[in-house]
């Protein structure tokens, strides 16, 4: 599916993608960053806030597409 919106985003003239996730999400970290080729742009101290309470860091991530 991801594929399917960086093509769409191509269509549209998009130059880059941008996505955020909670710091510790190995998932997103696997898919995002090993298999779709995204890179780490930055981090928002704080960013999210779980269920628990706990503040946890936003990670800003990001893709040229070519």
């Amino acid at each position: 599916m991801l594929m399917c919106i960086e093509v769409m985003a191509k269509k549209l003239g998009l130059l880059r993608l941008e996505v955020e996730y909670a710091k510790g999400n190995t998932p997103a970290e696997e898919l995002y960053l090993r298999k779709l080729g995204y890179t780490i742009e930055g981090r928002k101290k704080k960013g999210f806030r779980r269920k628990d309470g706990v503040f946890v860091d936003k990670i800003v991530i990001g893709k040229l597409l070519e």
